[in-house]
This record gives C-alpha cells, sequence and structure tokens, in this order.
C-alpha cells in the first residue's frame, strides 16, 4: 500500500486528533483511511462512525458510508468535484451571477437535507459546552441532529448522476443548533481561503445578505466559530490566535526599533497540516530598494496552500513573483508561478494588510507585525523550494509619502473622470434632446405617411369594385358572344344545306341567266 498523502490533526486536544492518509494498492485501488493519533481519539473515531451512519438515513443515503475496520474508518475514492471547487471555478471564470446562482442552490441544498424546527430558540447546556456563549433567537430554524461541518469542501457533486454526497461527518451534535449558523460556517470557511478572489467579484456583506444572515448574526456566528467552538476542539491555547506549541516570542518596541535602525527585516514562510502551520522557514534580511530573491526549501508533506509573511513590523512591501519548485535528482522543475502573468489571481491577505496596486509587481502597506499572505498552490510531493522576489522599502516613511502620492494622483484622476463623466452627461443628454426632436418628426412623418395609406386604401377598394363590375360586364358579353355564334352556326347550316340541294343546283343556269340581264 502506497500512501499518496498523509494529514495530521495534533494541534487539537488528545480527544480529537485523527490521522487522515489517502492510500493506494493494486487490490483496492484508491482510498481514504482515517483513525486515531492516540487511544484517546479512539471514541472520537467511533462517533464519526455512529453519526455518518445516523445522518445516511435522515440524509436519504447522501452520505459517503466508510468501512470499519478496527479503529479506522475506510472511505472508498470518488471521482468529482467538491463544491468549493465548483464555487472558487464560477467565481474566477463565470462572473457573480454564476456564484450567486450556485450558492444559492446550496443553501436550498442544506435546507433540503432534514426537517427543521421554527420558532424561539434558546441555548441549552449542551450547547453552551460546546460554543461557550448562552444565546437567544426570537426567530430560528434549527436542526437536531446538527451537522455543523457541511463546509464547501465536505459536499462533493458526483458529476455523472449530477448528485452531492456528504464526505465527513466529522462533527454533528445531539442539540438544536440554528441552520443559519451551518451556512455562516460554510461561507466563512470559503472566505478564509479566497477572500481575494471573492473580494474582486462580491462581498461578504452580499453573501450573508443572501443567505438572509444579519448583520449581528453573523458577528454572534462568528464568537461561536472562533472564540468558543475552536476552543473546544483544540482547547484554551487557541485564544492567542496561534497555538501555544508553535507560538513566537513577541517583538517589543525595542525590538521593532532595533531592526529599523539595523536595517534588517525577516520574511518567513509557512507550510500549514491541517490548517495549523507546522513548518517555518525564516530568512533575515537589509532593506534595500533593489529587488532580492529569497529562497525557502521544505521536504515536508503540507495542505494546498502556503503562508508567507512578507515583514516582521510595519513597511511598503513589493512582490514581483512567487515561485515553487520541485527538487528533482538533476534539476529543479517549476511547478507553480504567481506574477504579474497570472495577475497576482491565487493570492490573497491578512486584514491589516493594505493593498496599494497590483500591476508589474503586487504592492502593499503592513500596517504592524502580523501580516500574512496567502497563496493557493498545486498538491507537491517530497522536496520543494519556494523562491520570493521580494523589496521592502527602509522605513514607514517612504511608505507614507508614496500613499501620499497615490493619493494624490488617485484624487486627480477621479476629479478628472468626474469631469470626463460631467461631459458625457451634458452630450448624453444633448444627444438625448436631438433624439427627442428626431423622434417626434417621425412621429410627424408616421402620421402622416399613415393618411396616405388610408387614402390608397379607400381607393384601391373602389378599384377592386370597378374591377368587379367590369369583369362581370365581361362575362355577360362572353354570354352575348357564345349566343351569336351559335345563331350564325345554324344560318350557316341552312345555307349550306341550301346550296347542296337538288333544286339549287338544277335552278343554277336560270340564276346565271338571272344575273346577266340585270347587268344589262
Amino acid at each position: 500500500m502506497e500512501v499518496l498523502y498523509a494529514k495530521y490533526s495534533r494541534e487539537r486536544l488528545p480527544d480529537f486528533q485523527t490521522e487522515t492518509l489517502f492510500v493506494e494498492d493494486a487490490h483496492s485501488g484508491r482510498q481514504v483511511i482515517k483513525r486515531g493519533l492516540s487511544s484517546q481519539a479512539d471514541e472520537h473515531i467511533s462517533n464519526i462512525y455512529e453519526n455518518t451512519m445516523r445522518l445516511a438515513k435522515i440524509y436519504s443515503g447522501q452520505v459517503l458510508i466508510p468501512h470499519k475496520r478496527e479503529n479506522s474508518l475506510v472511505y472508498k475514492f470518488l471521482n468529482g468535484q467538491t463544491w468549493d471547487n465548483r464555487l472558487l471555478e464560477a467565481l474566477l471564470h463565470q462572473g457573480k451571477d454564476k456564484f450567486i446562482l450556485l450558492l444559492r442552490e446550496f443553501s436550498l441544498y442544506i435546507h433540503s437535507l432534514q426537517s427543521t424546527t421554527s420558532g424561539y430558540f434558546k441555548a441549552c447546556n449542551e450547547f453552551k459546552k460546546v460554543f461557550g456563549i448562552e444565546i437567544e433567537l426570537e426567530q430560528a430554524h434549527c436542526v437536531c441532529p446538527a451537522n455543523i461541518d457541511l463546509i464547501f469542501d465536505n459536499v462533493f457533486i458526483i458529476e455523472e448522476k449530477t448528485e452531492n454526497i456528504i464526505l465527513d461527518c466529522e462533527w454533528v451534535f445531539n442539540f438544536n443548533i440554528p441552520l443559519k449558523f451551518i451556512l455562516f460556517r460554510s461561507v466563512y470557511a470559503f472566505w478564509i481561503k479566497y477572500q481575494t478572489q471573492i473580494g474582486r467579484v462580491v462581498t461578504m456583506e452580499e453573501i450573508l445578505e443572501l443567505l438572509d444572515i444579519s448583520t449581528d448574526e453573523a458577528l454572534l456566528f462568528y464568537r461561536m466559530e472562533e472564540e468558543f467552538f475552536q476552543v473546544y476542539v483544540h482547547g484554551e491555547k487557541y485564544k492567542s490566535g496561534i497555538l501555544s506549541s508553535y507560538n513566537k516570542e513577541p517583538y517589543t518596541s525595542q525590538k521593532v526599533t532595533s531592526l529599523i535602525y539595523d536595517n534588517l527585516y525577516d520574511v518567513q514562510v509557512l507550510l500549514p497540516i491541517n490548517n495549523v502551520y507546522t513548518y517555518e522557514k525564516t530568512n533575515q534580511n537589509e532593506f534595500s530598494e533593489e529587488f532580492k530573491e529569497l529562497s525557502f526549501k521544505f521536504s515536508d508533506p503540507f495542505e494546498d496552500h502556503i503562508r508567507i509573511d512578507p515583514v516582521n513590523l510595519p513597511a511598503l512591501v513589493d512582490i514581483k513573483s512567487i515561485e515553487l519548485y520541485k527538487v528533482n535528482v538533476d534539476k529543479l522543475e517549476r511547478v507553480f508561478v504567481c506574477d504579474k502573468e497570472t495577475e497576482f489571481a491565487n493570492l490573497s491577505y491578512s486584514d491589516n494588510i493594505l493593498i496599494i496596486e497590483k500591476g508589474n509587481v503586487f504592492s502593499f502597506l503592513t500596517l504592524d507585525k502580523k501580516n500574512h499572505l496567502f497563496l493557493k498552490v498545486p498538491e507537491t510531493k517530497g522536496k520543494i523550494i519556494i523562491k520570493v522576489n521580494i523589496r521592502v522599502s527602509k522605513n514607514i516613511k517612504d511608505a507614507s509619502d508614496f500613499i501620499k502620492a497615490k493619493l494624490e494622483e488617485t484624487k486627480q484622476l477621479y476629479s478628472m473622470r468626474e469631469n470626463n463623466w460631467l461631459e458625457q452627461v451634458n452630450e448624453l443628454n444633448e444627444n438625448v434632446a436631438q433624439l427627442q426632436n428626431d423622434v417626434a418628426n417621425l412621429g410627424s412623418q408616421l402620421k402622416s405617411k399613415d393618411l396616405r395609406i388610408r387614402e390608397l386604401e379607400v381607393s384601391y377598394n373602389i378599384n377592386i369594385v370597378k374591377l368587379a363590375d367590369a369583369l362581370s360586364h365581361i362575362e355577360n358579353l362572353g354570354a352575348e358572344v357564345k349566343l351569336l355564334s351559335q345563331v350564325i352556326s345554324e344560318k350557316q347550316n341552312i345555307i349550306n344545306l341550301m346550296s347542296n340541294s337538288l333544286s339549287w343546283r338544277v335552278t343554277r343556269p336560270v340564276r346565271f341567266i338571272g344575273r346577266t340581264l340585270k347587268k344589262k
């Protein structure tokens, strides 16, 4: 059996630590195996299996059911794509309308999975134990049992059958949970991964409005997710924002000042394992007006993206490119690049980064020491090298001056655009007035043409009547001609009979003598 991919959740509390293996062998083909990392997590694995079997009945079989093998769960490999991939593809290539249409389709699908209870909602003790918060809602649609892990990555689309299959039933609770929270978790996880790409097309406010989630509800759900549920899974160490095993010594003002005056800054690249940045490499550099290509070597497996912390203090940063290379025996093979040619499309960033421009370089201002870039990259096995072509300004004043210049430039640009818009509006108004005159003239012409058409219709009707009379007269004359022809035919027959008679022939000499005498 060959292990193609492995994911570990060691950052969780021992009761929830799992290992997920993507394997392949000649007999069984490709499979996914999920098991606990310790005996403490065996109960969690059993709960996943029981939740899966229970939800398979409720969801009318729309769940991928594993085989239970001792303390492991074995899932078959499916062909198709996740809703995460489908929505991202629509977002990048099919536009806002298609994305919203698919998001609405997903929401309807989630609503259709099981029946809900509607009305007043108050958190029970089990709810407060997991989410750490006591809430009351005047009106809510709730589900029980509640599978809160229905994120886009966990719903698979079987293309040939055009149906959905739910891949993971890990976090299922036997008490009422608002259905809106489940939908919020779906879009929130998607937003965290692709906020840059999403932000270019649609705002989070529009997404929440589509799902009928108010601002107050979104803030409440955010607290449930980040401040409490993640603590339920990872423990109190999660509250620091960085797991304690990877916690760094905080920067003091003295250290920041020292870094500035010593002309030094740090660039870090981190690789995630189950959304925890387990592996990191740091490169310390001097400020420079020139671009520097920094290399970071790794030999560890990681998930579908990398995190880059470009500088550990406020500064102006320019990135020309980020490249991922696979280390082969005799050469480097470039497998991915993010630069101006790709329009930095796969690059997202934390909220404390202020984007200045995207052109030949990706320019931004870091507002404090915790600045993160997130880059989605293809899965790459074995040793890799990540190259970052970066330039960082010497001090924050450069960035401030740059922003002031950009703001002034933007102000002038908008002023010019405003003037152009006013000119265009005036020109459009003139064109509208001219078109209105043209329409009025055309109306008069059409009215005149309409009168002429009516006159011609009357004349035409009169001529039709005359033509009918003439045809009738012609028909009568034809009948008379036919009658006269018959009379002539009869007379001719009489003449022929007389001419051919014996008496007529005998008296011919007498008639001849008579005609001769008359001439004399």
